[in-house]
């Protein structure tokens, strides 16, 4: 809203989010916000930019783990060869079937994201998510394992389908989003354009690869191993999210970078945030 030159609806915003007793807060803090913005827009980025801060060189840090992880999770794998994947499981369920309910349930699961969001926070879902995906990741992964050592699996050859399901809905509720809002909330203004050409790029480029590397990957590792190793990612990704990630629910650009440059702590900024 400030940066469209709406102040009052910006005002507006942070009585809904501070209270509506915080009002001298309010003021000081929407001229904070004012002063941040122009100060960017002041001074366009570049990349030195994105490393000549502490802030910078934390949420930049932060980004590009996340968007890393969100990769090596394994929905790249799900997503370009769902159909390899259940006819070398070898069970009866058609391929194509399966493919088509996974891409049905990819889509749904999209909307449970902003629903965990506001239920539990950025951080919180991120570790649900994670936590879920690496349970589905497991089961598919001990699946091709048990087939693989001579045990008989045609009395559960739905689980491969199981595991799947319950990858993507976790998945979707969480890590397939939320680094976008990280990166969305974590970056001034005027650097922001550069980090996001960045990362976006490299999340590409990394997906490329991974598409690529599959059928070496599958042949070298086995799909019991490259799937366990999937979940492993999962468990680093919930390692991480819990060590480094801060949740910024709340805050306001110039909260989070003072968080991020280390002169004010979260709890500072809420305290301040709930004075009468």
């Amino acid at each position: 809203f400030v940066m469209k030159g709406k102040a009052g609806r910006a005002r507006d915003t942070l009585f809904w989010l501070r209270g509506n007793k915080a009002g001298g807060y309010v003021d000081r803090e929407l001229q904070a916000i004012q002063n941040s913005i122009r100060q960017n827009q002041a001074e366009p980025g570049i990349i030195k930019d994105l490393f000549r801060t502490k802030g910078n060189r934390r949420a930049f840090f932060t980004c590009s783990c996340l968007f890393a992880l969100q990769q090596l999770c394994g929905i790249i794998f799900v997503t370009f060869y769902t159909e390899t994947i259940f006819r070398t499981t070898g069970t009866s369920l058609s391929s194509s079937v399966c493919a088509i309910v996974l891409g049905a349930i990819n889509t749904a699961s999209s909307v449970l994201c902003p629903l965990t969001v506001k239920g539990f926070g950025y951080k919180m879902a991120l570790l649900i998510s994670a936590g879920g995906s690496a349970v589905g990741m497991s089961g598919l992964g001990s699946f091709f394992w048990l087939k693989r050592n001579g045990f008989t699996m045609e009395s559960i050859n739905w689980f491969p389908l199981l595991s799947l399901v319950f990858f993507c809905i976790f998945y979707g509720a969480g890590i397939i989003n939320i680094p976008w809002a990280i990166l969305g909330e974590l970056f001034p203004s005027n650097v922001k354009p550069i980090a996001t050409t960045i990362l976006t790029a490299g999340t590409g480029l990394s997906a490329t690869i991974l598409i690529k590397l599959f059928p070496t990957l599958a042949h070298l590792m086995g799909m019991d191993y490259l799937f366990l190793t999937c979940a492993l990612f999962c468990c680093v990704t919930m390692l991480f999210v819990a060590l480094t990630v801060r949740d910024t629910s709340g805050m306001s650009l110039s909260e989070i970078q003072d968080m991020l440059n280390g002169t004010r702590r979260k709890g500072d900024i809420k305290r301040r945030a709930n004075v009468v």
